[in-house]
């Protein structure tokens, strides 16, 4: 199977602004926009593999998703991955409560978070994105690949490029 496409980030914005000692409203434009193009492979800057999906978070509270478990499938193919090369996980605004990402008890996987008991909390309709496409973050089978999900009966859309090597 093979994967191309663009991971992007990108703000678009207008500041206007318009002091009391000034003759008219002055603005400053602001584009920016921050790019990966995917090619397939699993070497620097490529990636093989996606996982995505709309979960609920079971109401004991937590969703732990194994990266190299083989639980994660798409297209009908079960997904194991070795490296992830970018994460995006957005809680949904009709969310009644908040959205945590990682610290799972056991065998977390690390990733950005810069350590197992690391986390991001996501309000309602909050977006965390990152991407690593040059080596990526290891997921280590058994030791180092459960990214885990909390917040009972909320709603989260999550997208996960990688390699399978």
């Amino acid at each position: 199977m093979s994967l191309s496409g663009i991971i992007s980030a990108a703000a678009q914005v207008t500041q206007v602004s318009q002091a009391a000692s000034d003759l008219g409203a002055s603005s400053l434009p602001l584009n920016y926009s921050s790019t990966w193009t995917i090619t397939t492979g699993v070497g620097a800057n490529q990636a093989d593999m996606s996982y995505s999906a709309q979960r609920t978070i079971p109401g004991g509270g937590n969703d732990d998703l194994d990266l190299a478990g083989g639980t994660l499938t798409t297209l009908g193919v079960v997904q194991t991955f070795a490296k992830i090369k970018a994460i995006i996980i957005e809680a949904l605004s009709s969310n009644s409560s908040t959205v945590t990402v990682g610290a799972a008890p056991t065998n977390a996987f690390v990733g950005p978070f810069g350590a197992a008991t690391h986390t991001v909390i996501l309000p309602p309709g909050g977006v965390f994105t990152a991407r690593a496409p040059g080596a990526g973050w290891t997921v280590t089978p058994a030791t180092g690949d459960l990214l885990r999900i909390t917040g009972a009966n909320q709603i989260y859309k999550i997208v996960l490029i990688g390699t399978s090597a």
